[in-house]
């Protein structure tokens, strides 16, 4: 019962997000309720607008995953209505920067800082890309959950 709610959610999600979407995996997560959608960066701000205002979707969090030649962003959503979990999965070079989504959903804006401070991501069009865990005087450039860093010991 669960899988056919996951499903047919993922499959609305796919056909809204047309030339933006890649590929979705439904996971076992959560009793069943959790489907991972991999989309082109370029259509972000419009699937995080799809999901907050045609499937009521609430942002849980954003994570960044390393990998070896590129950043895994995921961002975490909630459709409780349905009892679903949607995380959107986008793939940048760790060279390129992306679009924030801060300018529609606020409250990305702490961890979308967060990401840009530890591993160093840019996100384009952000209201406020201040440090938020680092100091002022941190070297530019330097990210301390990347796995290049090297922690210097006195």
């Amino acid at each position: 019962m669960a899988e056919d709610v996951v499903k047919r959610t993922a499959e609305e999600i796919k056909e809204r997000l047309k030339g933006h979407f890649i590929e979705y995996e439904l996971k076992p997560f959560a009793k069943g309720k959790c489907v991972f959608i991999r989309i082109r960066k370029r259509g972000i701000r419009e699937a995080a607008e799809i999901l907050s205002n045609e499937f009521s979707a609430k942002l849980n969090t954003v994570s960044a995953v390393e990998h070896a030649s590129f950043f895994e962003i995921i961002y975490h959503f909630s459709l409780c209505e349905r009892g679903v979990l949607v995380n959107l999965r986008v793939e940048i070079a760790k060279d390129e920067s992306m679009d924030s989504i801060t300018p529609l959903i606020p409250g990305a804006s702490f961890i979308e800082r967060e990401i840009h401070d530890l591993f160093g991501v840019r996100f384009e069009g952000h209201p406020d890309p201040r440090r938020l865990i680092l100091p002022d005087d941190w070297p530019e450039g330097v990210c301390p959950l990347r796995k290049s860093y090297k922690l210097e010991r006195r």
